[in-house]
């Protein structure tokens, strides 16, 4: 038989639900896009982007998520070509489709799915 002490019941074997975290593919290399856009439209030192573009392409690669975006990562290696040519604004119309891949969609309309469930 169980004893009760100070009222608490004895502890069940309860199996708790972990947590689904799921992240984005991609993430660290839109956040150095979106900086490499930045510095650009600042006219910022172009070694330090190229520098911060290849480290994230580096580790995309390392963490295996090149395959998952591929299309933006051809386009920041573009970007980069681009960029050690001299072409910044080229490389910028590269970094903008990057970006534009790797950013999420927006959610649909509110109204929009609501209309269309009556």
């Amino acid at each position: 038989m169980s004893t009760l002490h100070r009222g608490h019941l004895p502890a069940a074997h309860v199996e708790r639900p972990k947590p689904a975290v799921t992240l984005t593919p991609g993430l660290r290399l839109r956040t150095e896009v979106g900086v490499a856009l930045h510095d650009l439209s600042q006219a910022g030192d172009v070694r330090a982007v190229l520098d911060n573009l290849r480290g994230a392409l580096a580790y995309t690669a390392a963490i295996g998520e090149t395959a998952m975006i591929a299309r933006a990562a051809e386009s920041v290696r573009l970007a980069i070509g681009r960029l050690e040519a001299g072409l910044a604004d080229a490389a910028a119309a590269a970094l903008a489709d990057a970006s534009r891949v790797l950013s999420p969609a927006p959610p649909p309309h509110r109204e929009a799915a609501l209309m269309s469930a009556v």
